[in-house]
């Protein structure tokens, strides 16, 4: 008789399931479904409910204290499309003048007839005369980039650096690095990094030139952070960054290519800037 009432007492205190419901409003129904089930165990049910984005347990109430924490605190895989970050894009045209000078030579000869005894003859003065000559040329190069809002792209100016010297001396004068050290393969980039004024039109970008190389086999890159650029463009307009005013001397050598062998060029790269429909 004792047996028995303890039995049926303790049977009566068992926690009893509650049915409820948790409205999901976007969340990961799948990743949620498959936590609540763990935390449910064997002695509940969990029923996701398509039509109401809900679900729907049955388990005791001391964990539904907790499953409805859970729930409260998975965040919403959906994404306010006000606060999608934006995308920029970036076109670049690169117009690359070339110079080349020839030099030829040839002989004038100049002279007067003198008769004589003998017969005619005709003496000549001999000069060589020099003509320098030379020719332009131009190169149309362009490249597209799709940039995040607040983001870094890298565009590429050049897969030479005719100054590489006078660059790697200004690093060291202005401790950009610590001592002087041989690169190879070296190729000049500008850093991209457009970030919108408010809500646009306006866009700010900030271009970074970076000197890279391989050193003992590793990449290596010089970011020239002191004299970076910022420039301000309409959403949709055009701005030329080539022949740039403000550090002028730096970026004559690092954009503006060489004199060299008998060949000069000048280096003029337009950019435009235009914000990217919201998804896109």
């Amino acid at each position: 008789m004792l047996l028995c009432l303890v039995f049926c007492l303790g049977a009566d205190d068992e926690p009893k399931n509650v049915l409820r419901t948790y409205p999901l409003g976007g969340k990961d129904h799948e990743g949620l479904k498959e936590v609540v089930e763990e935390l449910v165990g064997k002695g509940g049910r969990v029923i996701y409910y398509k039509q109401g984005d809900q679900l729907i347990v049955s388990t005791t109430d001391d964990k539904h204290k907790v499953i409805a924490a859970v729930v409260k605190n998975t965040p919403d895989k959906r994404v306010d499309a006000a606060k999608m970050p934006r995308n920029i894009r970036i076109d670049v045209h690169f117009i690359e003048t070339t110079r080349e000078k020839r030099y030829g030579g040839r002989v004038e000869a100049s002279g007067k007839v003198k008769v004589t005894r003998r017969g005619t003859r005709t003496h000549y003065k001999f000069s060589p005369s020099v003509h320098g000559r030379s020719s332009t040329g131009s190169m149309n190069a362009r490249q597209t980039l799709v940039v995040r809002n607040g983001g870094t792209a890298r565009l590429k100016v050049g897969e030479e650096v005719p100054f590489y010297e006078w660059l790697m001396d200004y690093s060291f004068a202005n401790q950009y690095i610590e001592q002087r050290f041989e690169m190879r393969e070296v190729g000049a980039s500008l850093l991209v990094e457009p970030t919108l004024i408010g809500d646009g039109p306006l866009i700010q970008v900030k271009l970074i030139p970076e000197m890279s190389g391989l050193v003992n086999g590793q990449v290596n890159r010089i970011r020239y952070k002191q004299v970076a650029t910022d420039v301000t463009v309409r959403d949709g307009g055009t701005i030329t960054i080539g022949g740039l005013a403000k550090n002028k001397e730096f970026y004559e050598k690092f954009l503006a290519g060489a004199e060299r062998g008998g060949f000069s060029s000048g280096l003029n790269i337009t950019l435009s800037a235009r914000i990217m429909p919201i998804g896109r």
